[in-house]
């Protein structure tokens, strides 16, 4: 599917969160769960099903303990970004192909075939890597003279397509919206005919801030000094006018924007860039709120992102902390990943997007009750928080204690909050007490009399 990229490409799309929809079935199913894809031993897989259009969504399913006095805590479902899970020489299941079939405007492109060098330079250089594929064998398919395979062009005819009952689905929202901003440019839904095993998602403001990991390097120019100046905005004039010409043809189409704009200058680059393109999906790395931190651009362009996001960009490039000073590894992505999904998350809490607090408000009731586990489970990163718990309280009571090494068993905020709470009740019946304690007062210095002399009335 067409999809004009008016910018850098990459790869690895995730979330920040997901949205529960009113309505909809949530069936557990660990029989097709992949070994080895949870975060954490208390995460699943689960789907949301659309049993009418026959479409059903995975998401990761948090299961959590009880509180203190024995009362269940429902589980929690998330937008799941894992994956299926597969073997690198068979792939994914083309899980869109009837889909693509059904609606009959599509057709096999014969003369280009199946060529090695489909399968990149290196694949051409080294020879064989076609011969270790196990896979299904796909036919290269193209649009039929005088049709046009584009989610845009789909919604531009009042149409809903699977795609779009898919994402509407898994980000909690009407599919009249998902239709209306995809018709109008706002929103894109990358998911090209020739490759229908890619699962639909969305990336649009109007929906949860998404965020992509390159695999490898990204051109970073740009610096705090040349941010929002002429030559900035003079590129955003020409890429407005690319995507009205790519809108002509029903392509869908993505913005790049910079890598480096100081905090007081993020708002004007991405309304401006809105507002000449008339709310096509801004997609930026960062951006970088200064320039004097290598090692940490990871965080300083985290408040970029964040910032922008908040105001309309709809799809961040994660930055590792090895940004401007070499190829990032294993920890670096992750730390990168990590770090984009919670400058994403947080700019959702900031745009009141419908959901987006639900996790929050799990990870802190958790909390309260110090049920330490799902405090991990429910965080971004489980691992990490339990292993920085563990360095100093690492025995198994302490998973139960109620107090953490930070403020020990005598400080600790929250036991003291509930120390209280045992003592006099909770917050609503300590209001009541003390709405009882100021009628008392006023009683007494009225002179503590059942029986007032009558008003006088004057006039």
């Amino acid at each position: 599917m067409p999809i004009a990229r008016l910018a850098s490409s990459g790869t690895a799309l995730t979330s920040s969160k997901w949205a529960e929809p009113a309505s909809t079935a949530r069936v557990a199913d660990t029989s097709q769960q992949a070994a080895g894809t949870e975060q954490f031993h208390t995460h699943s897989l689960a789907w949301l099903e659309d049993a009418e259009h026959g479409i059903r969504v995975p998401v990761t399913r948090i299961t959590l303990s009880d509180d203190a006095q024995g009362r269940p805590n429902a589980p929690l479902d998330v937008y799941r970004t894992a994956g299926p899970g597969s073997v690198p020489e068979v792939g994914l299941a083309p899980q869109r192909q009837p889909w693509i079939d059904a609606r009959g405007d599509v057709e096999p492109h014969v003369e280009h075939g199946s060529q090695l060098v489909d399968d990149g330079r290196s694949a051409v250089r080294r020879g064989s890597p076609s011969l270790q594929w196990h896979g299904r064998t796909h036919q290269p398919l193209r649009a039929k003279p005088g049709h046009t395979v584009t989610q845009m062009h789909y919604a531009r005819r009042g149409e809903i397509t699977p795609e779009m009952r898919f994402v509407a689905l898994r980000e909690g929202c009407d599919v009249e919206l998902v239709r209306s901003e995809l018709a109008s440019g706002r929103a894109i839904i990358p998911n090209n005919i020739n490759h229908p095993e890619s699962e639909p998602m969305i990336i649009g403001r109007a929906f949860s801030v998404k965020i992509n990991a390159n695999i490898g390097n990204s051109a970073v120019t740009s610096s705090i000094a040349d941010a929002n100046d002429a030559a900035q905005f003079a590129q955003l004039d020409t890429l407005a006018e690319l995507t009205h010409r790519a809108w002509e043809h029903d392509v869908q189409v993505m913005v790049e924007g910079p890598g480096h704009i100081p905090l007081h200058l993020v708002r004007e680059n991405v309304e401006r860039q809105q507002r000449m393109c008339d709310g096509a999906p801004f997609y930026t790395l960062g951006p970088l709120v200064t320039d004097i931190a290598p090692g940490y651009d990871h965080i300083t362009s985290a408040i970029g992102a964040t910032e922008i996001a908040r105001y309309g960009t709809a799809m961040l490039c994660y930055v590792t902390p090895k940004e401007h000073l070499g190829l990032p590894d294993r920890d670096d992505v992750k730390t990168g990943v990590t770090t984009y999904k919670i400058a994403a998350h947080a700019a959702d809490l900031a745009k009141g997007h419908p959901g987006a607090q639900r996790r929050d408000d799990a990870l802190s009731k958790a909390r309260f009750e110090f049920r330490w586990r799902d405090q991990f489970a429910l965080g971004l990163d489980p691992e990490t928080a339990e292993r920085f718990h563990d360095e100093t309280l690492p025995t198994e009571p302490a998973k139960t204690a109620h107090f953490c090494s930070m403020c020990g068993p005598k400080f600790c905020s929250m036991r003291i909050s509930q120390d209280i709470r045992d003592t006099y009740g909770s917050a609503d019946e300590q209001a009541a007490i003390a709405g009882m304690q100021a009628k008392s007062r006023e009683f007494l210095a009225a002179g503590g009399q059942v029986y007032l002399p009558d008003p006088v009335v004057c006039g």
